[in-house]
Formats: C-alpha cells, sequence, structure tokens
C-alpha cells in the first residue's frame, strides 16, 4: 500500500503518501469492486508512552499531538479512512 517512513521529508510528501495516496486506492478499489484491506502502523493511534490505557474504540487515537510529520500523517489517513467500508464507494 502507500507508505513513507522517513526522518525528514516536506510535510507535503508524508500527506500526498500517506493520507492522500491510502485515500484514492481504497476509493478506486471501492469503485472497482475490489476488497481491499486498510491497515497502518501503531504510529497512527498517536504518542502513548507505551501506555494504551483509556483507549477504547470509540476513541483508539490518542489526544497527544503527534511528534513527527510520519505519526501525524498515518493518524490523518487512519481517522480518514475510519468507517470508509461502510460508506461504500462514495466515501
Amino acid at each position: 500500500m502507500a507508505a513513507l517512513v522517513k526522518r525528514k521529508a516536506p510535510k507535503a510528501q508524508f500527506d500526498a503518501v500517506n493520507i492522500t495516496s491510502t485515500e484514492m486506492l481504497l476509493s478506486e478499489a471501492a469503485r472497482a469492486g475490489i476488497p481491499a484491506v486498510y491497515t497502518s502502523s501503531f504510529f497512527a493511534l498517536g504518542p502513548s508512552d507505551g501506555i494504551a490505557a483509556g483507549r477504547t474504540p470509540q476513541m483508539p487515537h490518542s489526544l497527544e499531538k503527534p511528534h513527527t510529520d510520519y505519526e501525524r500523517s498515518k493518524r490523518e489517513a487512519d481517522i480518514r479512512l475510519e468507517g470508509c467500508g461502510a460508506r461504500g464507494p462514495d466515501w
């Protein structure tokens, strides 16, 4: 799937690859009737300091500000794509 993992890259590059490309890929798969499975990295959940307490299916993402653009872009993609399967191809 789509992923940009670097220590340093322009914010726009992280967004284009980790958010926009992922949305486009899943949208096109849905339009074509191709099943797709979205997975991400644990960074999509945001900072945790190793503690998972307080996270629930209703609020899986940390309320803390992401530390890196990679973490921020993975979390943003995850948030945008929540429930996209239920919304169908026009999401």
